[in-house]
């Protein structure tokens, strides 16, 4: 963005800690935004304060809860979809009343397809809003719900969707088949991790990596049960799982009553981006595995296909664009441990020149230098034809 607009300021709403980078000098953060959700009063309560925004806003009907009421009944029935379209309706109050108090950009960008897009319309009816929409922004079906709220809303209200991959914008066209010709697919992308060093990995034992979140959809405990049923057909496993959450106690306890030799568990629990990388390009692991319910297009595989190495993972979302079945394994969400193990094994033992065609897979869809140039130069295009009728 920096290199083809002459300012670019960055709105984040939930920021946490510092920024971590150095900034091209025609770029600035602006931290008022989040201080006005983030803030109720003397405290810093996010979800205390936006229920009080949300509740306080039922009085004048200033807009909708981004849902209807006849259609998606069920919905309303649902505590944590009612929880979600409260603080949707706190965020489009407070996001739209501070977009009125400052100078309209020529566009606006917004990474996740929230409230926040129709909030930036409503203040900046003629400044052209472009989002991307990802997974949990996009998949109702994944909250257990019939509709998310203001996604209809926020569709509506945009010039430019990009969905990250082509299972997603199919997803939408179907939902909101009145506005297909705005629905896109713009790919994400990674700069390239480089070709892994060769290791000496012991020939009797397979090294296998996974990296996410501890959460229920990544189904951590899922891969240890299919790393048990391994060990139990006799191979050797090391396995390394990368990232944190509120499932690693129960993992950890999993583990404790565990006493097999020959499996070796490493929880590395949150790590930062740059150590992920290092362990991809370490050339120490065999396979990758990802067994999520659901996913938009996910990153840790790009990784995993830009170094070369094998994947098993689930076949839901944008996943099987991003890693071809051809030289990876996918599996479905329902796959028994028999059916995902067995996956495993033929993933460990593809043939090994396969490495270079999955760099090539990655390098012709999610190399972000190509990816992102054209992303942003075709976004400076929308604020200059914006510009021109105005």
């Amino acid at each position: 963005m920096a290199a083809v607009f002459e300012k670019v300021v960055v709105v984040p709403t939930r920021p946490y800690g510092s920024v971590r980078l150095q900034l091209p000098v025609n770029v600035f953060v602006d931290y008022s935004l989040a201080n006005r959700l983030t803030s109720f009063g003397p405290w810093k309560w996010p979800a205390p304060r936006k229920m009080v925004v949300a509740f306080r806003s039922l009085i004048p009907k200033r807009c909708g809860l981004g849902a209807s009421r006849i259609k998606n009944w069920r919905d309303w029935l649902n505590v944590s979809w009612q929880r979600a379209s409260l603080i949707g309706r706190s965020d489009f109050l407070s996001v739209s009343s501070w977009a009125k108090k400052r100078k309209r950009p020529d566009v606006v960008y917004t990474f996740w397809l929230t409230s926040s897009s129709a909030a930036l319309k409503a203040a900046w009816p003629e400044v052209p809003i472009v989002s991307r929409v990802h997974g949990g922004d996009l998949y109702s079906e994944v909250h257990g719900w019939q509709s998310i709220p203001f996604q209809a809303t926020s569709v509506q209200a945009l010039s430019l969707l990009a969905s990250v991959s082509d299972h997603g914008r199919i997803y939408l066209n179907r939902k909101f088949p009145a506005s297909t010709k705005k629905i896109v697919t713009r790919r994400l992308g990674i700069p390239d991790l480089g070709i892994p060093v060769r290791s000496n990995r012991k020939a009797d034992q397979v090294a296998i990596l996974s990296a996410s979140s501890i959460i229920p959809v990544k189904r951590v405990d899922l891969i240890l049960q299919v790393m048990q049923t391994l060990v139990s057909s006799g191979l050797n496993v090391n396995w390394t799982h990368l990232g944190d959450g509120p499932g690693r106690t129960a993992l950890e306890r999993a583990l404790s009553v565990d006493t097999s030799n020959s499996l070796r568990v490493e929880l590395r629990g949150h790590v930062p981006l740059h150590e992920v990388r290092q362990e991809l390009v370490s050339g120490r692991y065999d396979l990758f595995i990802n067994l999520s319910l659901s996913e938009g297009a996910p990153v840790s595989l790009m990784e995993a296909q830009c170094v070369g190495i094998p994947v098993v993972a689930t076949d839901v979302g944008g996943t099987s664009e991003v890693i071809s079945e051809a030289f990876n394994e996918l599996v479905s969400s329902s796959a028994s441990l028999i059916e995902i193990s067995a996956a495993v094994r033929r993933g460990i033992n593809r043939d090994s020149k396969e490495s270079t065609w999955r760099r090539q897979h990655w390098s012709a869809n999610y190399y972000a230098a190509a990816n992102y140039t054209s992303w942003a130069t075709e976004i400076r295009e929308i604020a200059r034809l914006s510009r021109v009728r105005d």
